[in-house]
C-alpha cells in the first residue's frame, strides 16, 4: 500500500463507495430478478428447441448424405 499515493486511495474510496451504494439500492434486486426470469425463459425456450431437434432428427435428411 505504501506505492499507492493520494489519487490512487481517492479513486478506490470512490469505487468502494460507488459499489456499496450500488448494493443497498434496491434497484440490484430488481435487476437481478429480472435477470433470473429471462435466464429461466432462455433455458426452457433452448430445451423445448432441443427436444424438437433430437424428435425430429436433427434437421437433417437422407438427402444431405449425397452430396
Amino acid at each position: 500500500m505504501s506505492r499507492v499515493q493520494g489519487g490512487g486511495l481517492v479513486m478506490v474510496g470512490g469505487i468502494l463507495l460507488f459499489t456499496g451504494v450500488l448494493l443497498r439500492w434496491d434497484l440490484v434486486d430488481w435487476i437481478i430478478d429480472t435477470v433470473g426470469l429471462l435466464l429461466i425463459i432462455v433455458g426452457a425456450v433452448i430445451g423445448i428447441v432441443g427436444l424438437i431437434k433430437m424428435v425430429s432428427g436433427g434437421g437433417q435428411s437422407s438427402s444431405d448424405d449425397d452430396l
